[in-house]
């Protein structure tokens, strides 16, 4: 047998079970940032945001939220147009800066950072408010068939490196850490973006 095929028997094995994806269901939401990952698959390229869920608050009229203390993950396949922004728009709001204060070139630089082994983001608080939208053209449909899109409004969370770190060391460690809305950033964002 090759040893592709014994990695992938290795990689099941450590896995968790799961009933399908952990997909983000429709709440308001305080992440800590498991990863967030480059992917060239069979389906194209793609950026995986992964996601351990600190809180959790239902929409009304939606089904329950990820509970707190789950994981969930949002895949952002670039064969769609929407990819690009979405995922720009994720990294903008961790660091809590606006489009116009980045240069395209500073801001792929920082992505790639950002999806490198070192996984800056690792540890890194975001709210999101997560909602479902059936686009225009498939409103006349059955329910069953109508499909709707994931959206997804990333909001910054005001954090110091050593909480970050402290969370990291958490993340790292196995133990979970503890809800808690962070205190304001000792220094810009800006700045911390531009640093290499």
């Amino acid at each position: 047998m090759s040893e592709e095929k014994e990695t992938i028997f290795d990689k099941v094995a450590k896995s968790k079970a799961t009933k399908g994806g952990s997909y983000i269901d429709p709440g308001d939401y305080l992440y800590t940032v498991l990863g967030v990952k480059l992917n060239d698959g069979h389906k194209g390229v793609s950026i995986a945001l992964e996601f351990l869920v600190e809180e959790a608050q239902a929409k009304p009229g939606e089904r329950a939220p990820n509970p707190v203390g789950s994981t969930c993950s949002a895949v952002h396949n670039f064969k769609h147009d929407s990819a690009a922004g979405n995922v720009k728009a994720f990294v903008l709001a961790v660091l809590g800066l606006q489009e116009s204060e980045v240069s395209d070139a500073e801001f792929s630089a920082k992505l790639k950072e950002v999806c490198s082994t070192e996984q800056p983001f690792r540890g890194r608080r975001v709210r999101n408010s997560t909602f479902q939208y059936v686009p225009k053209a498939r409103r006349a449909l059955p329910a069953s068939e109508q499909n709707p899109l994931t959206l997804n409004d990333f909001t910054h969370v005001p954090q110091t490196d050593a909480e970050v770190a402290a969370r990291r060391a958490e993340l790292d460690s196995g133990s979970k850490s503890t809800p808690a809305e962070a205190p304001a950033a000792s220094s810009s964002a800006l700045d911390k973006f531009k640093k290499k």
